[in-house]
C-alpha cells in the first residue's frame, strides 16, 4: 500500500509529465514555408551554442578538417542540393528533405534525399522561437542551392561532413560576421550568417575553405565536361 504522501507525489509528477507532453506537442513541426518569415525576421531569438571555435574544431576533427581535397575524400556523397521547406524536428538535429541538382562524387538512390542538420529552430504557437547550434553550424536556408559534402547514415539519409566546414551555400548573400552572444540575436541574423559563431578565426578558416571547395569544384565540373547551362558554380 503506497502511503497517500508519496502517492500525492506521484499523482503531481504525473500531471507535470502530462503538462510537459502538451507543451512538447505544441512545438511547431510543421513545414518552414508556412511560417511568415518577414513578421519574424527581426524577433529575437535565444540560441543555445554548442561550442563555435576553430579550437573546438580541431579537437574533434583534426588538423586537416578546413581542407577542400580532404573534406572530398572523407565524403561518401557530394552534390550541389537544395534544401525544401519540408522537415522532420528530431530530438537534437533535423531531418531536411534536399533535391539533388547535381553529383559530384558518390551516386545517389533517388533525386531528394534526408540530410540530418546538426543544428535547428524551433517555432512555437506563440509565435515564439529559439535555435540549438553545434559547433557553430548554421541551418541551411531552404530553396537557396549549397554544396554539400555528406556522410551516408543509412539509405537515401546523410549526415553533413565536419559540420559547418561540409556545406557552403551558392549564392552570395549571407553574412560572415562573429556574432556578440552578449547582445540581442535575431532571427535574420542566426537565418543569413555562414556561421553561428563568435569566433573570427573561425570564419577566417571557414571562407578559406571557402575558396578552396569552388577552386575544386570547378575544376571537377570541367573533369566532368559538364554544359555550362548544367554548370552548378
Amino acid at each position: 500500500m503506497i502511503p497517500r504522501k508519496k502517492r500525492l507525489w506521484l499523482m503531481l509528477a504525473s500531471i507535470a509529465l502530462i503538462a510537459a507532453g502538451i507543451m512538447t506537442a505544441i512545438i511547431y513541426r510543421g513545414t518552414l514555408k508556412e511560417i511568415d518569415y518577414a513578421a519574424i525576421e527581426n524577433g529575437q531569438i535565444e540560441v543555445r551554442n554548442m561550442g563555435d571555435t576553430l579550437q573546438e574544431y580541431y579537437e574533434e576533427y583534426g588538423d586537416n578538417f578546413a581542407q577542400a581535397d580532404y573534406i572530398f575524400s572523407q565524403s561518401d556523397l557530394v552534390i550541389v542540393g537544395t534544401p525544401s521547406a519540408e522537415y522532420q524536428l528530431l530530438p537534437t538535429s533535423i531531418d531536411r528533405k534536399v533535391k539533388v541538382n547535381q553529383v559530384l562524387k558518390g551516386t545517389t538512390p533517388a533525386d531528394m534525399i534526408h540530410v540530418i542538420e546538426p543544428s535547428f529552430i524551433w517555432f512555437y504557437a506563440n509565435g515564439d522561437c529559439s535555435g540549438r547550434a553545434v559547433l557553430g553550424y548554421a541551418p541551411m536556408k531552404p530553396h537557396e542551392p549549397y554544396i554539400l559534402f555528406l556522410q551516408q547514415e543509412r539509405e537515401n539519409v546523410y549526415t553533413i561532413t565536419h559540420m559547418a566546414f561540409g556545406k557552403y551555400p551558392i549564392e552570395a548573400n549571407h553574412a560572415a560576421e562573429p556574432l556578440d552572444w552578449t547582445t540581442t540575436i535575431t532571427y535574420s541574423q542566426v537565418c543569413n550568417n555562414l556561421l553561428l559563431s563568435s569566433d573570427s578565426e573561425l570564419f577566417t578558416a571557414y571562407l578559406k575553405a571557402y575558396d578552396e571547395v569552388i577552386e575544386m569544384l570547378n575544376s571537377i565540373c570541367t573533369e566532368l565536361n559538364l554544359k555550362r547551362a548544367d554548370h552548378p558554380l
